[in-house]
Parts: structure tokens; C-alpha cells; sequence
């Protein structure tokens, strides 16, 4: 049986569509955090920039993690198109996809937080709102990291597929992986000055470090593309 030629260009351009999907998680990620970084409580997002934060804001963030949610995923699928075995293409859908909802889940919980935050500030309804928001988080925190370590879990999954030769990519693409990535820019944060853009840096990580990722294997497959002249096989 003849094997499937893979089309190059098609990959290219949905992984484009899921760099436009984490554009719209870090843009959201931005519009919940930007702003006056004078810190009211220990966690880094509690500042005096969300402590007063329009409603317009959350809820832009929140409706950005609709696109945000469809165009990564429909990225992360056509990936799968270069896994070799149908077992392991079952597997990674799966994983990706519980990994996926768990992370846009966290997402809303961050999102309900700081506007709780906001909301109680804003109209003075209780005294010492930075304890009763901390101590929400810490309700939350062990929930947020499941919701962490469940999109890890697929992308280690990935890496362990290209490493192997489980798919149709070069090995050495493995270390272009999120996970990889987000550890290069968790280092990269303490070299920026605290600042606004240091804050939305350090919250849309994770759609920065996806990011790189759908851009530089868009760039690969555009190549791979153009060597193999396969714009119209599938």
C-alpha cells in the first residue's frame, strides 16, 4: 500500500491558525494583567492595575479563549497527521485534547478570580479583599496545577514521538516543544525589568511558549514544502 504524502503546505497553514489562537490566550492574558505592577499581595498577578480592572477586560479575555481554544486545537490535530502509527495518533488526540480543556479551564478560574478581585475592590463591598483572594487561590492552586501538569502530559507525549521516529519529522525538532520552550522563557522573565510588560509576559507564558512552537514548525513545514514541491499531494 502505497504511504500517504503528507501535505506540507495545508500543516503550514493551520499551524498559522494555531499561532493566531495563542495570540488571542496571551492577548487575553495582557488585557487581565497589564498595567500599574505595585503589588497588593504576595501572588504576582495581584496588583493595583487588576485590583480596579474594567469588566471590559475580563470579559474580552474571556471571549479570546473561544478562538483561542478552537484554532489551537484544530493545530494540535493536524499534527497528528505526521504520527506513523493509528494507535498513537488515538492516544495523542486524547491526551491533547483533555490537556487542552484543562488549560483553557484554568484559564477561566484565573480569569473569575481577578475579577472577583476587581469586582469586591471597585465597590468596597468587604474589608481585606487581597486575603480573601489569596486564600480563593489557594483553594484553587492545587486544581491549577493538574490543569498544568494535563497539558504537559500530550506534549511530553509529542516529544517522546519525534524522538523516537514515531512520526514523519526530523528528530531534532523534539526540543522544539512547548515544554522546552516555556522553560527558556521562564528563565527569560528575570531578565526583564518589572514593568507592565514583564506582568503579561510572566501570565501569557504559556501561549507564548505554543507560539513559538506553531511558528517555527510552520516554517519547517513551508519549507519542507517547497523542497518537495508537494503543494497539491495529499
Amino acid at each position: 500500500m502505497r504511504e500517504k504524502v503528507l501535505n506540507y503546505k495545508f500543516i503550514a497553514l493551520m499551524l498559522l491558525l494555531g499561532a493566531i489562537g495563542c495570540i488571542c490566550f496571551g492577548v487575553g492574558d495582557y488585557f487581565l494583567v497589564y498595567g500599574n505592577t505595585e503589588a497588593t499581595a504576595d501572588l504576582y498577578f495581584m496588583t493595583v492595575c487588576t485590583s480596579t480592572m474594567p469588566e471590559l477586560a475580563n470579559n474580552n479575555a474571556l471571549l479570546l479563549m473561544i478562538p483561542g481554544f478552537l484554532f489551537v486545537l484544530a493545530a494540535l490535530l493536524t499534527l497528528s497527521t505526521t504520527i506513523k502509527d493509528s494507535s498513537d495518533v488515538h492516544i495523542y488526540h486524547f491526551l491533547m485534547g483533555v490537556g487542552l480543556t484543562a488549560y483553557t479551564l484554568s484559564q477561566f478560574i484565573y480569569s473569575m478570580i481577578l475579577y472577583l478581585y476587581s469586582y469586591l475592590n471597585t465597590n468596597a463591598i468587604i474589608q481585606e479583599v487581597e486575603d480573601l483572594i489569596v486564600n480563593i487561590y489557594g483553594h484553587y492552586e492545587t486544581v491549577l496545577m493538574i490543569c498544568l501538569i494535563a497539558l504537559a502530559i500530550p506534549l511530553i507525549f509529542w516529544f517522546y514521538l519525534v524522538i523516537t521516529d514515531r512520526t514523519k519529522l526530523p528528530q531534532i525538532l523534539a526540543l522544539v516543544n512547548p515544554v522546552i520552550i516555556y522553560g527558556i522563557l521562564s528563565g527569560v522573565k528575570y531578565f526583564i525589568p518589572v514593568s507592565p510588560l514583564k506582568l503579561g509576559f510572566t501570565k501569557a507564558m504559556v501561549p507564548e511558549a505554543f507560539l513559538i512552537f506553531f511558528i517555527l514548525l510552520a516554517l519547517w513545514s513551508a519549507l519542507k514544502n517547497k523542497k518537495d514541491n508537494s503543494w497539491y499531494h495529499y
